[in-house]
């Protein structure tokens, strides 16, 4: 069973919420300040932003206040020298900090190629590279959150989620860090779309890990939600789901067509990888962050999609400030009383998370979530004692791992680049 969250508002109605964002000079940022502004205007919201870079955090500021001017958010920044004092009696901490910049996800996405294993940032080995790499700034981040704001909810967007939140659940058991994530909803949102019906109206259960998770027992009081998706012909994996009775998540694909996609990504180029292009976007954005007007922003944050703001983090905020007007799910990644860490769905109940109930998932599922989740205990434990041994011999668990003495070969150069980065 999962722990208990504590609850972390204690009135059901509050006049502000404070949401400090670490790694607030993000390109994406200004799409959360956007979508509360645009959505309700009665609630007040303070977004603290902190950021180690100086011109892009200014940049981000002015966007997020330009977006902001019509709403009730006040928007406050706080450079790499500063980033402490956003912490101050915080409701919610936003740690969506990327480790190493878009330089070295480009190398997470590219380096297990080699190896014919899909190249990911926080998946398979890319994961574990990533991991490494944010885990030590990481518990700084934590240790620092614990002192100025204890009381305050920490939510990890920062990529591995499910590693990132085992390392957590080791070095502090008593204090739940949750990762959020929204593509479990918006799967949801597209099954129930094409059947005609609101997702609040379908009855589910999720299971899975980050991003590699499956509904199952989908369904409204008319129709197999999963029966109607695994007829479809164009529907991506939809015949795993008929098969396995279960929609499978985007990701899956990675494991399910997992030579194509390694083909896929060789015959693209290693400067053709998605860090590359999101460089690219974020530099356009930032002119028009500098200098544009709230048209000109809103069209430079539109070109990519920010769905963990739009299905995720802003439900959850207005939700927090009393709006009782939706009772959407959200999915957390979350360590259990038995040490383990999955992804399941909660909805928010008077300031707590409250778990969702979960019907048995077909046994096929059963088995890979339980590989999956096998390898990240694995690599966790790995990864807290700095143990290259016990890194190849998770790696070596690995689902997508096609040869098994490839696993020492692949921790190895993992360790080895992570420590020229660190030393960096």
């Amino acid at each position: 069973m999962p722990r208990r969250v504590r609850g972390f508002l204690t009135q059901q109605k509050v006049r502000t919420v404070v949401v400090t964002i670490l790694g607030g000079s993000a390109q994406s940022t200004p799409v959360l300040v956007d979508w509360l502004t645009q959505r309700n205007r009665a609630a007040n919201f303070v977004i603290r932003l902190a950021g180690r870079d100086k011109q892009r955090l200014s940049a981000v500021s002015r966007a997020c206040r330009v977006l902001g001017a019509q709403g009730c958010v006040v928007i406050q920044e706080f450079g790499a020298e500063a980033w402490r004092e956003s912490l101050a009696k915080a409701d919610i901490v936003l740690i969506q900090v990327r480790i190493g910049g878009l330089q070295a996800r480009a190398r997470d996405e590219w380096f297990p190629l080699k190896y014919d294993i899909p190249g990911d940032e926080g998946l398979g080995p890319g994961g574990v590279s990533a991991a490494i790499r944010t885990w030590p700034r990481l518990r700084e981040l934590l240790v620092t959150i614990k002192q100025q704001a204890p009381g305050a909810l920490p939510l990890l967007l920062t990529s591995p989620a499910g590693l990132l939140v085992r390392l957590a659940a080791l070095e502090f058991p008593s204090w739940p860090i949750y990762g959020i994530c929204e593509l479990p909803f918006t799967t949801l949102q597209q099954l129930s779309g094409a059947a005609g019906v609101r997702a609040s109206d379908v009855q589910f259960s999720y299971t899975g890990v980050n991003h590699l998770g499956w509904l199952h027992n989908v369904r409204t009081t008319e129709e197999d939600l999963v029966c109607r998706y695994g007829r479809r012909p164009d529907g991506p994996l939809s015949e795993i789901a008929r098969r396995w009775q279960a929609v499978p998540l985007k990701y899956l694909r990675l494991h399910f067509e997992r030579q194509a996609v390694v083909e896929e990504q060789k015959r693209a180029g290693e400067h053709a990888t998605r860090s590359h292009q999101l460089a690219t976007l974020r530099d356009e954005c930032l002119l028009a962050f500098k200098a544009g007007t709230a048209a000109d922003i809103r069209q430079a944050v539109r070109r990519r999609a920010a769905d963990w703001y739009t299905e995720a983090i802003g439900p959850l905020l207005l939700q927090l400030n009393g709006d009782s007007t939706s009772s959407r799910p959200f999915f957390l990644s979350a360590a259990r009383d038995d040490g383990g860490a999955c992804e399941r769905a909660y909805r928010l109940q008077n300031g707590r998370f409250v778990p969702l109930p979960i019907e048995q998932p077909p046994p096929p599922v059963a088995e890979l979530v339980s590989a999956f989740m096998q390898y990240e205990e694995a690599a966790a434990e790995a990864i807290f004692a700095d143990c290259g041994k016990k890194l190849a011999a998770a790696l070596r668990i690995h689902p997508w791992l096609q040869r098994t003495e490839d696993a020492e070969l692949l921790a190895t150069e993992i360790r080895e680049w992570t420590n020229v980065e660190l030393l960096n």
